[in-house]
């Protein structure tokens, strides 16, 4: 499995429990062009957007 397949299915899961807890925080390793891994916080909620539920994610 590539990183990328790897660093998706664990957003997939995270993203699991938002739905659940309305919102949700964490840490993450983004990788920038030169290859370089950044940490960053990932903090998750779900909105009401022109009235439609939506989730918010702010890095």
């Amino acid at each position: 499995m590539s990183t990328i397949q790897s660093s998706a299915r664990a957003f997939e899961e995270r993203m699991a429990k938002p739905l659940a807890e309305k919102s949700r925080s964490w840490e993450s390793v983004q990788l920038s062009k030169n290859g370089d891994r950044i940490q960053v916080d990932i903090n998750t909620a779900l909105i009401d957007y022109r009235g439609e539920v939506a989730v918010l994610s702010i890095m």
